[in-house]
Parts: structure tokens; C-alpha cells; sequence
């Protein structure tokens, strides 16, 4: 019971900061794009199906529109369209299925051939044996993609097959983190 209050009490106070800092969002909030990697695994919520973490973002989305239309004093307003709970799907613009978001992802630090449709994180596996990065790192994923190192660091007390990966679009730049080692890395898209 106190593993479950403690993680309620942190998804409140993510909630605060997101509303806080929310200001006019004028998309979706994603959870897992409101935490670390190891937030979001020490929190527990990594155990949550694919559904659960899509009604969990239902939930969230819906919660902070009813704050930014309840016109509380001092609340800040937040626009958020509540599309998971909408029944009907609007027409997706060209380009934007999940497998052409995926394969746009990072791809605006490459020289646009069109307009780019991308998602905000993409999950994926390192391709083969992985033993860190050491200042100029290749990242060759199984999705085909190719990032590499973009900022100085090394990470080398590991050795590992075909390890998951998970990639944040940053304001500035791509955010490459090991879930369940913390490690995290920026990176540029070069293929």
C-alpha cells in the first residue's frame, strides 16, 4: 500500500509541475515525456501495459483540461485537445502513420527532403553487442537508423546484447537513454 502511495504522490506532483509549466500546451501530454527513463522506472509505471499507459495519458490530458477550464485564480491556463477520449479520429495529415513518424524521428538534423511528421520519443534496440560510448559513439539501431554521439561523455562499465534505447526530442537536440542504467547521452541523427 505504501509502494502505491508513493507513486500517487509523484504523479501528483508531476502534475503540478505540469500544469505549471504547461503554460499553453497545444498537444497531447505523453507521461513518459514528463519524467526520465529512470523516473519513469522507479515510479513502477514502466509495468503498465501499452493500454494502461494510454488511459493513464487519457486520464492526464483530460485532467489538465478540466484545470485550464475550471478558471481558478492563479491557475495557469492549459489548452490541451483530448483526443484519446474523443470518439471519432480526425483525418491524419499525409506522412503522419506511427511507422513514417518513426522513420522521421531525428531526421531534422539531416537535410529535410519534406515537411516531417515525428513523434516526441521513439524506442528501439542497439543493433548487436554494445559496450558504452566513448566521445564519438555510432548508434546503429535494429529500426535502421544511425545516430551518433553528440556531446563529450563516456559510459564504458557495460556490455550488453542488443540493448533497448530510448530517444527523447529535446528543444535542442536528441536525448539517448539506457532504461535500467540510467545513462543517458545526446546524439544527432546522421542516417
Amino acid at each position: 500500500m505504501q509502494r502505491w502511495t508513493r507513486k500517487l504522490a509523484v504523479l501528483a506532483g508531476l502534475l503540478c509541475v505540469t500544469a505549471v509549466l504547461a503554460g499553453a500546451v497545444s498537444q497531447p501530454v505523453d507521461i513518459r515525456d514528463l519524467m526520465t527513463v529512470t523516473q519513469f522506472d522507479n515510479t513502477g509505471l514502466n509495468k503498465l501495459s501499452a493500454g494502461e499507459i494510454k488511459a493513464l495519458n487519457a486520464w492526464l490530458n483530460q485532467y489538465l483540461k478540466s484545470r485550464s477550464t475550471a478558471g481558478n485564480p492563479g491557475t495557469p491556463t492549459v489548452v490541451v485537445p483530448n483526443t484519446a477520449l474523443t470518439p471519432t479520429t480526425p483525418a491524419k495529415p499525409p506522412h503522419s502513420s506511427p511507422a513514417a513518424g518513426i522513420a522521421n524521428f531525428g531526421a531534422d538534423t539531416m537535410t529535410p527532403k519534406e515537411p516531417l511528421q515525428e513523434p516526441s520519443r521513439i524506442e528501439s534496440h542497439i543493433a548487436g553487442h554494445f559496450t558504452g560510448w566513448t566521445g564519438n559513439t555510432v548508434f546503429k539501431l535494429e529500426n535502421g537508423q544511425i545516430w551518433k554521439q553528440a556531446a563529450t561523455g563516456y559510459f564504458t562499465n557495460i556490455d550488453l546484447d542488443n540493448p533497448e534505447v530510448v530517444i527523447k526530442k529535446l528543444t535542442f537536440g536528441y536525448l539517448l537513454t539506457l532504461p535500467g542504467h540510467g545513462e543517458t547521452v545526446f546524439v544527432r541523427r546522421v542516417k
